[in-house]
């Protein structure tokens, strides 16, 4: 093969980071050629933090318990590429989409609040850390306990496990449950781990509400790059680390409890 085709083969390889055939739409009525979240911004500095994060820690295995598409995880995967890294989630179209979108990973469906399956599935594999990223808010209160539970029986003795969750500053979703306050999560997650580290991230204020009106509103969506970029880099520098009262996430970093 030439040089000019793997060239032309990479950049093909590149777009299929995610499956962008599917943004185009007709629905008979109206035509859309844009697919666009206005807290992405949000989500991908949230992303970057856990990766950093773990820049401190030296694992061999990694858990990511409710990987949904599998984004995390692929970052992850990049990041540390000696690390074995495996999701686990219950929903069947977020796994076939996860294994589709990353071929080379590993996804496995699994209901996270019943322990046999989880057991049998991972084929009682332990982890080194065990990652929820963006999960406890999409279960029932009463599940929450077993849930915490089935994360610590993946632990290896002490593991590390790192919760992201929507604080309880912000109004729950639809598709949520419940936010969080960290006493809801001191209460929930204390008996199976030992809350080491806390961290608040993704500043509510009048800027980071001006940053997603700028982004994208009724008229535009920003596409001018440098502009893009220092608006980033801005947010990243002043936004993304808060404090407890005006934070719109949570970060818990527990190390599990001895028997």
């Amino acid at each position: 093969m030439t040089q000019k085709n793997k060239k032309k083969e990479s950049i093909q390889e590149r777009l299929y980071r995610i499956p962008y055939h599917y943004i185009p739409e007709y629905d008979g009525n109206n035509f859309s050629q844009t697919e666009n979240i206005n807290w992405g911004f949000e989500y991908i500095s949230a992303v970057h933090f856990i990766i950093e994060l773990l820049s401190k820690r030296d694992f061999k295995t990694l858990l990511d318990a409710g990987c949904g598409d599998g984004r995390l995880l692929r970052e992850l995967s990049n990041s540390y590429p000696k690390a074995k890294v495996i999701g686990v989630d219950y929903s069947e179209r977020a796994v076939k989409l996860a294994s589709a979108m990353n071929p080379d990973l590993q996804f496995i469906r699994a209901d996270l609040n019943d322990a046999g399956i989880l057991k049998s599935k991972l084929k009682n594999k332990r982890f080194e850390i065990v990652l929820s990223f963006e999960v406890l808010e999409h279960i029932s209160p009463d599940r929450c306990e077993q849930f915490i539970k089935n994360l610590s029986d993946l632990c290896r003795p002490e593991c590390e496990v790192i919760l992201t969750v929507p604080s309880a500053n912000t109004p729950v979703q639809p598709k949520h449950y419940q936010h969080f306050s960290l006493n809801d999560l001191k209460e929930m997650i204390g008996k199976h781990f030992n809350i080491e580290k806390v961290h608040y991230l993704n500043r509510k204020n009048i800027f980071t509400g001006f940053l997603r009106r700028l982004l994208t509103n009724r008229l535009f969506i920003m596409n001018n790059q440098g502009i893009k970029n220092l608006l980033y880099r801005h947010y990243i520098k002043k936004h993304l680390h808060a404090g407890r009262e005006d934070c719109k996430r949570i970060v818990i970093v527990g190390i599990k409890k001895q028997s």
